[in-house]
């Protein structure tokens, strides 16, 4: 949810940095509590400068952290859609998932050590200060450094989504081959080590510390566990059908522009048995998403004119595009929203939706699809 609601703010090496609206809460949290953990006991326009800047190093070494992973994954050949900045750190978005184990674990393992230099980089600075005699900025580096290694440490523990619990699914995906089934495995560790957390914060709160964001911090990987270990089990289920045997014939398709309004009042009318799905166009005939029926159907009662239909649409960044011949339960790890684009070198032969990928997974009499295999 984070991530859709998040705003652009920069762009950094050619990915968009966004930033949502939690993170500012973090930003000032920092800057209220760290002038008084360095020992600042002065005037008001000095706590509102070291709050400031602890507040912005400590922003700057959070996106550091992501922007290696980032930068990393573009090095491997991995698109990546953006950085997005939120209350509890960030996340660099890819466009795919990792297709072989060892970029997996150059991708994860590299945040971790970023930080880990940081901090190294930032403790020799907190010495060289002090040595100059300046006592405040020396405790604010040293501060820094210790939350750089803190965060190196905690991301490397073994729990999926951590980078150290996808470390971890990268090596159990190199000792056993599947992909899913070591997803599965380190999505389990994660709920293991959530739990953990959960507990320390708990902990914490009843010996009267400020144990709550622990807790909250804990609550986050296991339900981002929870949620992984559940996809990676659909995707075992679906593991061994090819994409192309469940694949419909390739939708009805209108250009991206295309008003809603005229969309409901002229093209149905004339095409009154469409699909399921509606694939949007650029001027060049190449697909930019799709717009399900039932979303048109949600806004047809209420005006819609000049809304172009490219509104409703599933953009072609969350749509896995893959070969008849790719094996669905990797086609569906491929897809943040289920729906499937089934594509030859040269041309798009079919689609796939949610309701194909759940009737596969537990068939019925009814066929899933009519097939597009060639």
């Amino acid at each position: 949810m984070f991530r859709r609601s998040s705003r652009p703010i920069a762009t950094l090496f050619g990915i968009p940095l966004h930033l949502h609206w939690s993170a500012v809460l973090t930003a000032g949290f920092v800057a209220m509590s760290t002038p008084a953990i360095v020992g600042l006991d002065g005037s008001l326009t000095s706590v509102l400068l070291i709050g400031g800047l602890a507040a912005f190093l400590f922003g700057s070494s959070l996106i550091v952290h992501e922007y290696s992973h980032a930068l990393m994954a573009r090095r491997r050949g991995i698109g990546v859609r953006r950085v997005s900045m939120w209350a509890l750190g960030g996340v660099a978005e890819l466009e795919v998932e990792p297709r072989r184990w060892q970029d997996e674990l150059a991708v994860s393992v590299v945040g971790p050590l970023a930080s880990l230099a940081i901090g190294v980089v930032t403790l020799g600075a907190a010495f060289g200060v002090a040595a100059a005699g300046f006592g405040v900025p020396a405790r604010l580096f040293a501060w820094l450094a210790i939350v750089n290694v803190g965060l190196g440490i905690f991301n490397l523990l073994p729990g999926f989504p951590l980078d150290g619990g996808r470390v971890l699914h990268s090596l159990i995906w190199w000792r056993t081959g599947n992909r899913h089934r070591s997803t599965v495995i380190a999505a389990n560790s994660g709920r293991v080590v959530g739990g953990l957390v959960i507990a320390l914060g708990v902990v914490t709160m009843f010996l009267g510390g400020s144990g709550f964001l622990t807790a909250l911090i804990g609550w986050f990987i296991m339900s981002s566990a929870t949620q992984a270990r559940a996809q990676a089990q659909e995707a075992l289920e679906l593991a061994g059908v090819r994409a192309g045997d469940i694949a419909r014939p390739l939708p009805m398709s209108v250009n991206a522009d295309l008003s809603i309004d005229d969309f409901v009042h002229y093209w149905l009318p004339a095409n009154p048995s469409p699909t399921e799905v509606i694939l949007l166009t650029d001027h060049d005939q190449r697909a930019t998403g799709l717009v399900p029926m039932a979303a048109v159907a949600a806004v047809a009662p209420m005006s819609a004119s000049g809304v172009p239909m490219s509104a409703l649409a599933i953009p072609a960044t969350s749509l896995g595009v893959v070969s008849p011949s790719t094996d669905l339960g990797d086609a569906f790890a491929a897809s943040p929203s289920g729906f499937i684009l089934v594509s030859e070198p040269d041309r798009l032969v079919g689609y796939i939706t949610p309701r194909d990928l759940r009737r596969t997974a537990h068939p019925t009499p009814t066929p899933a699809g009519t097939g597009v295999t060639g």
